[in-house]
């Protein structure tokens, strides 16, 4: 089920900015360069998009929050949860210290800020999380996946 499991924790804030996550990245960026990415960035190997959630702790109970999009691909020949992962990671990274120029609605960035990518394998495709801990910056991420996979924008 992936994300719907994992536990936000707003103790713990993550502190460090996008450029210093994207730097993190670089030596392992060297090796996928972004024409390598092609294939991840485009929208037809996106099946659907739907909600990411994950759980907090809400007095004696969990409570489910929005944390962004999970976005459904379809197989194609060359990928591989631990490809796509980098493939979409190092992009970020890349569009984040300005080596790669900003797409429209591109769901696995947003200006100013880092967004968690998580791939895993789902039956006979992958399933791309893209998540944040802000809730309105999640439903960002949101609406650009829908419009990036050519779906409404709710």
């Amino acid at each position: 089920m992936g994300l719907a499991a994992c536990a936000y924790n707003p103790l713990y804030p993550d502190v460090r900015s996008p450029a210093q996550h994207a730097h993190e990245l670089d030596a392992r960026c060297m090796l996928a360069p972004e024409d390598a990415t092609a294939a991840a960035l485009a929208p037809g190997v996106v099946e659907g998009v739907e909600p990411a959630y994950g759980t907090v702790q809400s007095g004696n109970d969990r409570a489910l929050r929005l944390r962004g999009a999970r976005l459904h691909f379809r197989p194609e020949p060359g990928f591989s949860p631990e490809s796509l992962h980098r493939s979409l990671e190092c992009h970020e990274a890349r569009v984040v210290t300005g080596r790669a120029p900003e797409r429209p609605d591109d769901p696995y960035t947003l200006p100013g800020g880092w967004l968690d990518i998580d791939v895993t394998s789902a039956g006979d495709g992958f399933v791309v999380a893209v998540v944040t801990d802000d809730i309105p910056t999640a439903r960002r991420v949101l609406d650009r996946a829908r419009r990036f996979a050519g779906g409404p924008a709710k």
